[in-house]
């Protein structure tokens, strides 16, 4: 107890009767240098080792307060050596102390004008960042509207395929219909199918015998072109007549009928232009007709044909007229 009394007495009173100002400042940046020494240390693998060596200095402080001179002497003599190898084995962090005391900002806390420098900066650097920002949002909101009219675009024109797919699929089947239609008409006509067996049996004979095929010109129903709206009244007009078979005259229809009987094909209706007679309707009528909506034409007028065949036409349908039903008709 005494001995920590006169070291009372010794060393701490005496220190704080003499301290002066200058000693307060130097006691206050020894102060602040061990505590950022010490906040770096505990950042470190050197931590554990500092609590180490401050509890063995707290017992050699302890030992010099109660004046233990021999355990005293022993921490003077092995000091020197604890020093050097504290710094051989603290060197790495020793030198990353250092390089980061070089390269901080540690001094500028003692510099009220380099702080406002640098608070100016960083606000410089904000509205800098804030101005780019904005312009970055400009871009995105641009890049967001031109991703809004492309997809509107693609939408469009992916709809537009699939019409045009749709107009396709549906033209392709009625070019099928149709095709298949032709083809089957077309074979028909070949093989004169639809005539009587007569007329069948003389036309596919026509094929291979010259003399025959000079004598007939076809049958009527090939010879006229009617218009798809009036093809069913033309054909309930004709009836029969339809597949006859038209002739120059009448020497080449009686060629063509010896040789039906010589080869007893049956019988067929011929058409010779030469003796066939033309019907009119007369002006008046066709007057009062026009008159009438509901009045289409003179059935000779309304389909087309070679002027050769006049005649035979004039014959059949020169006084044939057509209408919209068959009220009109009455």
């Amino acid at each position: 107890m005494e001995a920590i009394r006169g070291f009372y007495e010794n060393y701490i009173r005496w220190s704080a009767a003499s301290m002066t100002l200058s000693d307060v400042l130097e006691i206050a940046i020894f102060t602040y240098f061990i505590y950022h020494i010490i906040l770096w240390i505990k950042q470190s693998k050197a931590w554990i080792l500092l609590k180490g060596a401050a509890a063995i200095f707290a017992m050699y402080i302890l030992a010099v307060i109660l004046q233990l001179n021999n355990i005293v002497m022993v921490f003077n003599r092995i000091a020197p050596y604890v020093a050097t190898a504290l710094l051989v084995i603290f060197q790495p962090e020793i030198r990353r102390a250092l390089e980061q005391l070089g390269t901080n900002h540690l001094f500028e806390l003692f510099s009220l004008s380099s702080t406002k420098d640098k608070v100016a900066e960083n606000k410089a650097n904000i509205e800098n960042i804030k101005v780019q920002n904005a312009g970055v949002d400009v871009k995105k909101s641009n890049l967001e509207n031109k991703i809004s009219v492309s997809k509107t675009q693609f939408e469009d024109i992916e709809l537009q395929m699939k019409l045009l797919e749709r107009s396709l699929h549906e033209n392709t089947t009625n070019y099928k219909l149709k095709s298949d239609r032709f083809n089957l008409i077309s074979q028909m006509q070949a093989d004169f199918e639809g005539y009587n067996a007569s007329s069948q049996k003389l036309l596919k004979a026509s094929k291979t015998n010259l003399q025959l095929s000079k004598s007939i010109i076809g049958v009527f129903g090939q010879l006229i072109k009617v218009p798809q709206k009036y093809e069913v009244a033309v054909e309930i007009a004709l009836g029969n007549s339809i597949h006859n078979i038209v002739t120059k005259n009448e020497d080449d229809a009686k060629l063509l009928i010896n040789y039906l009987k010589s080869n007893e094909m049956g019988r067929a209706t011929f058409l010779p232009v030469s003796s066939m007679k033309e019907r009119f309707i007369s002006n008046d009528i066709k007057s009062k007709l026009s008159k009438d909506k509901n009045v289409c034409g003179v059935a000779s007028e309304l389909i087309s044909f070679d002027k050769d065949i006049s005649n035979v036409v004039q014959s059949l349908l020169g006084a044939t007229v057509i209408v919209e039903d068959l009220e009109s008709a009455v």
